[in-house]
């Protein structure tokens, strides 16, 4: 099983009007058109399995209409592939209402971009939206480093990090682009080894490597030093091609069992036993996304819920939940079988 975790879409009514000023602004070029049944094509022909949409509100206002998209997209993940993290802006005083709904409706996370909030990480506004989403046991996925679209940005830089991190210890923490986009020497000597902190690999790797990419030698070097079970698959699509990103991972030098520690779910004997189980419970799914330390195993996760007497007589409608083990998403049920 492989999973992108780190994708961006937008509602087909502004999808071409925010691509095109977003790719023209950054000067880089866009292989989708933002739309989300472009991921799932893109996702069919790359062969992958789940995508996690990353939304990122860029004024207060707009995390109602994010969050609803979000939550409805969530209920169907089976059939679509398609995951939603919710999102919150910096200026939003109601950020604990905010948080809190979004881990009862069973959002896995937010993501934060400092540089498109124009917020730096380390602002107390921050700090504290990244605090309440620990007390809620939600993943924080954060922009980090420069941004291709503000060359000079310094909102989201690893010194930034570094104090964000200090300030408010990490407990499901992914730091997207390797930690630091265009800045992964001081990522090296900053942040890398952090602990229940994750790097996603989104837009770090090209064909042909310039100073703001890793070259394929020091992708890895970062890789091993921080842990490829602490390192999160991302395209950050539609800015790379998903096919593309998957093949530079494969030509990259690392093995096959750091591949598979990176994207996959758990060995194939297991994947078919949990597939055949999800298939008993079509109906109704709620999303939960785990990243569990280093040295847990699926069982250390937390115990369903004891079935009622109306749900064991509803045997073909078990909510489920995706688990995330050192990043692979695994379907299990909430409830055991009967």
């Amino acid at each position: 099983m492989i999973i992108d975790f780190h994708t961006h879409s937008f509602p087909d009514d502004i999808a071409d009007r925010a691509v095109g000023r977003l790719a023209q602004s950054g000067g880089i070029p866009n292989y989708l058109d933002g739309r989300v049944d472009s991921i799932k094509a893109s996702m069919k022909k790359a062969g992958i399995d789940y995508s996690v949409l990353l939304p990122i509100a860029t004024k207060p206002s707009q995390h109602t209409t994010i969050n609803k998209i979000a939550i409805e997209t969530n209920k169907s993940f089976k059939s679509t592939g398609i995951i939603s993290f919710g999102t919150i802006h910096p200026d939003n005083d109601d950020y604990k209402t905010i948080i809190s709904d979004l881990a009862k409706a069973g959002v896995p996370g937010i993501k934060l971009h400092p540089v498109f909030q124009r917020t730096n990480i380390d602002d107390p506004r921050c700090l504290r939206i990244i605090e309440c989403a620990n007390d809620n046991d939600l993943i924080v996925s954060i922009h980090c480093g420069m941004d291709i679209s503000f060359p000079n940005c310094d909102e989201a830089s690893v010194e930034r990090l570094a104090n964000m991190i200090k300030e408010v210890p990490p407990h499901k923490l992914v730091l997207a682009h390797m930690g630091g986009w265009s800045m992964y020497d001081e990522v090296c000597d900053q942040l890398i080894g952090t602990p229940n902190v994750w790097l996603d690999t989104a837009l770090v790797l090209k064909s042909t490597p310039d100073n703001n990419f890793l070259s394929k030698e020091k992708f890895v070097q970062m890789v091993r030093t921080h842990g490829s079970d602490h390192i999160l698959f991302g395209t950050d699509s539609p800015w790379s091609d998903q096919s593309e990103s998957l093949h530079l991972l494969r030509t990259s030098g690392l093995t096959p069992e750091e591949l598979t520690a990176m994207w996959s779910g758990p060995h194939s004997h297991r994947r078919r036993q949990r597939r055949h189980t999800a298939r008993q419970f079509p109906d109704k799914y709620t999303i939960t996304i785990f990243l569990l330390p280093q040295g847990q195993q699926h069982n250390a996760l937390p115990a369903p819920p004891a079935r009622t007497g109306n749900e064991q007589a509803k045997s073909g409608t078990a909510p489920c939940r995706v688990a995330l083990h050192y990043k692979r998403i695994v379907i299990l049920p909430v409830f055991p079988p009967l």
